[in-house]
């Protein structure tokens, strides 16, 4: 009897993980749309901007075993849930300046978050691909950001550096990159905050987030439709101990190069202003 309710009980806990894994997908893709629209004007939330590219990273993360061609289409429902959430006047402004019917403005605005939103899925895709890569996940996220603000089309203009409307100190890269570089090392940093999960494998691995993710928490193997021999590049590997403390300290590190330079930055403007007057 005990042994029928043991097995029971694993099964209603994988049937209970596989629900969440199923709604972890939609949740996700409205929640950094929902967050992205908060980051802009006029509630200017930098944590808004953050937590939304932080949700797109997850969502790579959780995705990184899955074919491109999921990983392009997840990459246009980000785009639509930022325009329905940050953009949703655009169908409007089509119907009353093209002069079409509401189904047809509909129609061209689902367009216009295939073809105009087109950094969104660029940058989900750098996210995705960068979990393939050991120690330079973060610089590929960021070239993937700076490449979408550089090329992508666009009618209403907005940038990744648009993010970091509500952190002053944060905003004051744009005096050495333009509006590109603040948007580039955001996406960056919140991609390295997940190099930081070697770390947490190794200290708890018996977590149950470990089954979620879709691995093996004993074996230390990737899970879900992969091979057994597979094992996960961010794996920690033995004897390497001073690695994992690496990432998390050039991350630290670096938001606080950043901190430095904006808090200098605006000293120095302050000062040439009262110089002035």
């Amino acid at each position: 009897m005990s042994k029928k309710k043991k097995k029971s009980g694993a099964t209603e806990a994988k049937a209970s993980a596989g629900i969440l894994a199923y709604l972890f997908y939609p949740i996700s893709i409205a929640l950094s749309g929902f967050l992205f629209s908060l980051s802009l004007a006029p509630y200017s939330n930098g944590w808004a901007g953050f937590g939304s590219l932080v949700v797109m990273a997850a969502l790579a993360f959780y995705l990184r075993r899955s074919s491109v061609w999921l990983i392009l289409f997840t990459g246009w429902l980000l785009a639509l849930s930022f325009q329905l959430f940050a953009f949703f006047w655009i169908p409007g402004t089509i119907q009353v300046y093209g002069g079409t019917s509401r189904v047809a403005a509909t129609f061209y605005g689902l367009l216009y978050s295939l073809i105009y939103q087109l950094r969104v899925p660029l940058l989900f895709l750098g996210f995705h691909y960068s979990f393939r890569l050991r120690y330079s996940g973060p610089l590929l996220v960021a070239l993937a950001a700076l490449l979408g603000d550089r090329f992508a089309p666009q009618v209403f203009n907005w940038y990744w550096g648009n993010l970091t409307e509500g952190w002053v100190l944060w905003r004051q890269l744009a005096s050495l990159g333009g509006i590109y570089l603040p948007g580039a090392t955001l996406a960056a940093t919140a991609r390295a905050l997940f190099d930081a999960i070697p770390l947490l494998y190794k200290k708890f691995p018996g977590l149950a987030v470990w089954k979620f993710l879709g691995f093996d928490a004993k074996a230390g193997k990737a899970g879900r439709g992969t091979s057994s021999n597979v094992q996960e590049s961010w794996i920690p590997r033995a004897g390497s101990g001073y690695r994992f403390w690496l990432s998390p300290a050039s991350l630290l590190g670096g938001v606080l190069i950043v901190l430095i330079f904006g808090y200098v930055h605006l000293y120095r403007i302050d000062a040439a202003l009262s110089s002035v007057e």
